[in-house]
């Protein structure tokens, strides 16, 4: 648990980070990226990162409850969040301006 609130925190952190330290508006409306189809995909991982987030958490309550179909939850959650975030991660990584 303590290494997956980390990683959490972390995913949750680095878009605020990145707010705050990039030019995003000059590349977002300046240079008409907001209109890229891999933007867009690259948004659409991040929301559906958040969710499984929140259903992990609330799949993590039902097993400390006593629930014992949460654990088979849990553990597709869990693999649907590696793939998503894999993937949320190559694209942030072609979308990257290393400026």
């Amino acid at each position: 648990m303590p290494v997956m609130s980390s990683i959490i925190l972390f995913d949750i952190g680095l878009p605020i980070y990145l707010y705050l330290h990039r030019d995003w508006w000059h590349r977002l409306i300046d240079q008409q990226e907001f209109l890229s189809s891999l933007v867009w995909m690259h948004f659409g991982l991040i929301v559906s990162l958040y969710w499984l987030y929140w259903a992990q958490i609330n799949t993590v309550r039902k097993m400390i409850d006593g629930n014992p179909d949460a654990r088979n939850n849990h553990h597709s959650q869990g693999t649907a969040l590696l793939l998503v975030r894999g993937l949320m991660i190559l694209t942030g990584a072609i979308l990257a301006n290393p400026t």
